[in-house]
């Protein structure tokens, strides 16, 4: 097997199989600027298919499994699937199909919504900031809890990830994904050295992604 990394825009999709039982759960499917590109068969009893929200076009592809141990003598069927698809703009469903049978499947929600358009940040005042960062409670002093304002609710096929940038870094940490509500805490533990960090809260449906809103949060002494 050849592969290689290369940076350009991916889908990244991460679920589980188990060819014993036939059933599949897709867990993740983010956006990535970097992918794993490689010359790898698949498997055969495994067929991921991309395709547009009508299924008029699609990508059919046999994902790698790696497949957890199992007990001597005894052949593995529950196995991890991370796949990286290089994107194309009308990608909106991913599908998973075991020996012939779709067992899983993924629809992107709303993309890129905006706040006043009343999908995803409902009770959010346009141009406020659509997270909340919370003083530290006296029980747990090194951490601060991130929530969404307003009346934010959870949406099917929209997930939010958070990232921290220390002051003095110029890289993002991500310390949330996935989430269906940009909820979390940021422990200034994780940041040692830092008096101060920049948060941000990306939305996504999965293919696309976008900014909701960044601020900085003082970490204390």
């Amino acid at each position: 097997m050849e592969a290689k990394l290369e940076k350009r825009k991916f889908v990244h999709v991460v679920a589980t199989v188990d060819l014993g039982s036939n059933t599949a759960a897709i867990l993740y499917v983010n956006p990535s600027t970097v992918g794993i590109v490689s010359n790898d068969i698949g498997n055969p009893e495994v067929e991921m298919s991309v395709e547009d929200a009508t299924g008029a076009q699609k990508q059919m592809r046999h994902p790698v499994v790696r497949f957890a141990s199992s007990k001597p003598g005894a052949t593995p069927t529950v196995g991890l699937i991370q796949e990286d698809i290089p994107y194309e703009p009308w990608m909106s469903v991913v599908k998973l199909f075991v020996n012939g049978q779709e067992a899983a499947r993924y629809v992107a929600g709303p993309a890129t919504v905006s706040h006043d358009d009343g999908l995803a940040v409902r009770g959010v005042v346009p141009g406020a900031s659509p997270f909340v960062v919370e003083a530290p409670s006296p029980a747990r002093p090194n951490r601060r809890r991130l929530r969404p304002s307003g009346g934010m609710q959870p949406r099917e096929g929209v997930t939010y990830t958070v990232q921290v940038k220390p002051e003095g870094d110029d890289a993002w940490h991500t310390i949330t994904i996935g989430r269906d509500t940009p909820e979390t805490e940021i422990d200034r533990n994780q940041f040692p050295g830092a008096s101060s960090v920049r948060v941000r809260v990306l939305q996504t449906n999965g293919f696309d992604e976008r900014a909701l809103g960044e601020q900085r949060v003082d970490l204390g002494d």
